[in-house]
């Protein structure tokens, strides 16, 4: 592992010799596509906050309020049911209303803390010393 670093070579290439790849021009499309600058009118529109507000993990917490809401809702009806065709039905979606909860409630915790993690890179760790 010692002579590791003197086995590497690294090349670079052209400019010039990416347009001879397929899909060449189309990578610089693409970047001068991303490069434009944002319209005020498109951030402003409810899709532009809609997208916002999935960027900041705020999707996950909201679905599990919703979750937990429906679910509660239906857990408090089943009861009128219990001597009827559909008090299992009404039973189980209560019950998986529980776990769909408790599954946008884990994704969001563990959103959370990806977010507030390091921010390093995996690579960091892998570097020999």
């Amino acid at each position: 592992m010692a002579d590791f670093p003197s086995k590497v070579t690294t090349e670079t290439s052209s400019p010039n010799s990416r347009s001879s790849q397929p899909g060449g021009s189309s990578l610089r499309a693409l970047a001068a596509g991303l490069a434009t600058p944002l319209h005020s009118s498109f951030i402003r529109s409810i899709r532009a906050v809609l997208m916002m507000a999935e960027i900041v993990m705020v999707y996950h917490s909201a679905a599990t309020v919703l979750y937990l809401s429906a679910f509660l809702a239906n857990a408090a009806s089943v009861q009128p049911w219990r001597f009827t065709y559909f008090y299992n039905h009404m039973a189980a979606a209560a019950f998986f209303g529980a776990v769909v909860t408790i599954a946008y409630g884990a994704s969001a915790f563990f959103s959370y803390l990806d977010w507030k993690g390091d921010g390093g890179n995996a690579a960091n760790t892998t570097v020999p010393t």
